[in-house]
């Protein structure tokens, strides 16, 4: 599993197709990851959010790793058991004056879940409402049904549109 996981590189997104296959996503830019006192992480970018409790690190179960720790294990199974598009980002410590260098924290990984505000449960994605994510991952571009892990669910029979999508 590790493996397969070992030719992903920091700051560039990847998709995770049923079956754990990998690919490049292209058209979707990694952002900007800072560490937070009150938050944890800031990302500084839309429709990305941080997987937590992975790390090892003793009384802390945040989405930030220590350089030490690799891309496998419980992490890496539990990314491709959920396909997506997903990035590997170092997460920087914003200096306290403006003239200094952001310092490395560790690094996070994120998975992209574009929304659109007040759309809610049973909105019906479309190449319109969801135009750049319809060719990345078509399944998450479906029914807005919340899974109970938090994401949204694959297209099914319940639906009743043309618009839902299958790969």
């Amino acid at each position: 599993m590790a493996d397969t996981l070992a030719s992903v590189e920091f700051d560039t997104p990847f998709i995770v197709r049923p079956g754990g296959t990998i690919e490049p996503a292209p058209a979707v830019y990694a952002p900007s990851v800072y560490h937070d006192d009150e938050t944890d992480v800031t990302v500084d970018g839309p429709d990305w959010r941080p997987l937590r409790g992975y790390t090892g690190q003793y009384g802390y179960s945040g989405a930030v790793m220590h350089p030490s720790e690799y891309l496998g294990g419980r992490l890496a199974a539990d990314i491709l058991a959920e396909p997506g598009v997903y990035v590997v980002v170092a997460v920087e410590v914003m200096p306290d004056d403006d003239d200094d260098s952001p310092e490395p924290a560790g690094w996070a990984v994120l998975r992209y879940e574009p929304r659109k505000a007040g759309l809610g449960v049973g909105h019906v994605w479309t190449a319109t409402s969801c135009p750049a994510y319809a060719t990345l991952y078509p399944p998450d571009c479906t029914c807005g049904r919340p899974t109970p892990r938090g994401h949204w669910s694959a297209c099914t029979a319940d639906c009743n549109s043309s618009h839902c999508r299958t790969l």
